[in-house]
């Protein structure tokens, strides 16, 4: 099922990513791309960016790519994701690119970027389970 960048969007508005301001600017069947722009109530206390927004920004873009890949009736679960960060951030947006690896019955495996525009500050790779 295809999923809308509109639709997206009003998906992830209405929990918890809505709240860090998680917005898609590309959807499609295994891939998608979605932004933040980063703020001060997003620093942890030593002034950068806290981790858990990019990990958000990958496990909300993981899970939109797969969505679309789904049959009628089918729903999705993180089993786990690994987040490597590279970079601090301070400000601006960061912005997260993900691709869908593997799909398979039950397990499908994805890849995801955060880039703040210039540098990757984060990568993430993820693995869901299918219900």
């Amino acid at each position: 099922m295809e999923i809308s960048i509109e639709s997206a969007n009003a998906m992830v508005n209405a929990y918890f990513p809505g709240l860090i301001g998680v917005e898609f600017t590309e959807t499609a069947p295994g891939r998608s791309v979605c932004r933040a722009t980063v703020n001060t109530k997003m620093h942890n206390p030593g002034g950068i960016l806290h981790g858990g927004v990019p990990y958000t920004l990958a496990d909300t873009g993981m899970a939109i790519a797969l969505m679309q890949m789904l049959d009628e009736g089918q729903r999705l679960s993180t089993l786990e994701i690994k987040m490597t960060y590279f970079k601090p951030v301070v400000e601006g947006d960061i912005i997260c690119t993900t691709t869908v690896v593997n799909k398979g019955k039950r397990i499908a495996f994805l890849e995801s970027e955060v880039t703040d525009g210039a540098r990757i500050v984060a990568k993430a790779t993820g693995t869901y389970y299918i219900a």
